[in-house]
């Protein structure tokens, strides 16, 4: 697995030595900013509105001189637009928020941003794995959803 700039960084940081961060998480957005913290999927679910309140929280937590990474799917598409497959069923009530809203409340934080990485690419590999998966147990998942679900 190679390795970022960021993943060094943080390993000079006394994160373990064990730690690997993920290569197929989607159109993702990694952040380093001030302490050993690792934040996974969840400005989905914090809301636009609430950015500005997250990173201000994460930057009240982190050690001085410390380094933090903030995963999350984010678009390029214009602040408030989430495209209605994801809405309804990636992500029912969440948010994908644009670029720019995230770089502009981290900004306005006083955190650091060192490092963006978009995985977008390495998403397609992720996909292939889902699908062949999913193929697999294509019948189970019948019974326990059903043949709309299975279509989707």
């Amino acid at each position: 697995m190679s390795r970022s700039p960021a993943s060094s960084l943080i390993s000079r940081a006394s994160a373990p030595p064990n730690v690997a961060w993920p290569t197929g998480c989607g159109s993702s957005c990694r952040i380093i900013a001030r302490s050993p913290a690792v934040s996974v999927g969840m400005l989905e679910h914090v809301g636009a509105q609430h950015l500005q309140e997250y990173f201000l929280n994460l930057r009240d937590r982190l050690a001085p001189g410390g380094v933090a990474l903030v995963h999350s799917i984010v678009t390029k598409a214009p602040p408030g637009i989430t495209g209605p497959f994801i809405r309804k069923y990636i992500f029912p009530g969440g948010y994908s928020p644009a670029i720019s809203e995230v770089f502009g409340a981290l900004e306005k934080s006083g955190l650091w941003p060192l490092d963006a990485e978009v995985l977008r690419l390495h998403y397609a590999l992720t996909l292939e794995h889902w699908a062949a998966r999913f193929a697999e147990h294509r019948d189970e998942a019948a019974v326990l959803y059903d043949e709309r679900f299975c279509r989707m």
